[in-house]
């Protein structure tokens, strides 16, 4: 599996991108994804949030995540996950968990987005919380969420 985790804003150490790329790694064989799957994972601030946001969605405001699912002929590249670290910050103070617990959390929720799961109905938002709860459980640090 090839996991690509971009920093440029340096807000992890080499130890916390490390423990971020293992666990990206758990999450895709959990899904029973095939060993050649890639998956881009890209750090950001809020001011890029709000662009990538406005530009792809529409709304001119940051979010937490965004997914980019790859269209292109390679089935097994699945796309972009983009996380604002400055969002993940305050969910992460409001819901009373680590910024990496967080970041782990926005990680599964993005990744369930690019293999199409959406949370916009009632039981297809089931589905992708019960589905979200059964990774976290598999990911370390154990998340209080």
């Amino acid at each position: 599996m090839i996991v690509n985790l971009l920093d440029d804003n340096a807000y992890f150490d080499r130890a916390e991108r490390s423990g971020f790329e293992n666990n990206v790694k758990t999450i895709l064989r959990e899904l029973k994804l095939s060993d050649t799957t890639e998956l881009c994972v890209t750090f950001i601030d809020d001011k890029y949030m709000r662009k990538l946001n406005k530009q792809y969605r529409g709304l001119n405001k940051t979010t937490d995540v965004l997914s980019f699912p790859q269209s292109g002929p390679d089935p097994d590249v699945l796309g972009d996950i983009a996380i604002s670290v400055d969002t993940a910050g305050r969910n992460a103070r409001r819901y009373g968990v680590t910024l990496t617990e967080e970041i782990l959390t926005l990680i599964v929720h993005g990744t369930l987005h690019l293999l199409g799961y959406d949370h916009e109905k009632k039981s297809k938002r089931e589905l992708m919380r019960g589905k979200e709860k059964e990774l976290m459980s598999t990911l370390e640090p154990k998340s209080a969420r």
